[in-house]
């Protein structure tokens, strides 16, 4: 007989959205589903995009409904930000649900910088810890070069049933730069592009170093690019 399937994580840290978690027990097994609906559309500059669905009860836990709206618009024709909103609601208990509101925001200046962020806070009943989560990221590509400083922080009390945490309490430094190399002597070999990638993830404790947990990335070129706080 076929088994139920179960959740597998995503190599994200964090998904503020991730469906496959509807219908998901709190051990990571599937629920079946009564039904749901979903409906998205576009409007001029504006996207818009709604979901709900609800799952059937079982002997241990009541039915849920797991509902989603998101809203999109364009603005200054190379940049876009948006709202989200988040629901997971029993039907047998009013004090049992988990809730999600955020916003986000990516531009794009001068062709190769980047700028990206979002913000988001869950509500969930008894949770007194921080309920917030925030990542900003600032980046530059071009033909020759690619750079990008990330920093997320996520609160020891941020949940969301509808999404993918992977950790609460943390906050992540990202760096990543790679450089695309066009050589003469490559090119005579047939080859345009050499490339070469680096990346340093730091989940500090404590910052700058002591406390810290660091890894490092090899790149594509054979490279290994370590962080100062590494020992």
């Amino acid at each position: 007989p076929r088994q139920p399937s179960r959740f597998r994580p995503p190599g994200e840290d964090l998904l503020r959205f991730f469906s496959r978690r509807i219908g998901l027990t709190g051990a990571g097994a599937q629920t079946p589903l009564h039904g749901g609906l979903r409906v998205t559309g576009r409007a001029g500059k504006v996207g818009l995009g709604a979901l709900s669905m609800q799952s059937e009860g079982t002997d241990d836990r009541p039915g849920q409904n797991y509902s989603v709206a998101r809203v999109r618009r364009d603005v200054f024709g190379n940049a876009d930000v948006g709202a989200i909103v988040m629901s997971r609601q029993s039907a047998g208990d009013g004090n049992d649900y988990n809730r999600v509101v955020g916003v986000d925001a990516n531009f794009r200046v001068l062709k190769s910088l980047s700028l990206n962020g979002f913000a988001a806070r869950s509500d969930t009943p008894g949770e007194t810890r921080g309920q917030g989560t925030a990542k900003g990221s600032i980046g530059w590509e071009d033909s020759t070069l690619r750079l990008q400083y990330s920093l997320m922080n996520i609160d020891e009390g941020f949940k969301a049933d509808m999404g993918f945490v992977r950790r609460t309490g943390v906050t992540r430094h990202f760096v990543d730069w790679a450089s695309f190399l066009q050589p003469d002597w490559l090119r005579a070999r047939g080859s345009s592009t050499r490339f070469m990638n680096h990346g340093v993830t730091i989940t500090p404790s404590q910052w700058p170093c002591q406390g810290s947990k660091a890894t490092a990335s090899t790149s594509s070129a054979g490279f290994r690019t370590p962080s100062p706080c590494m020992r």
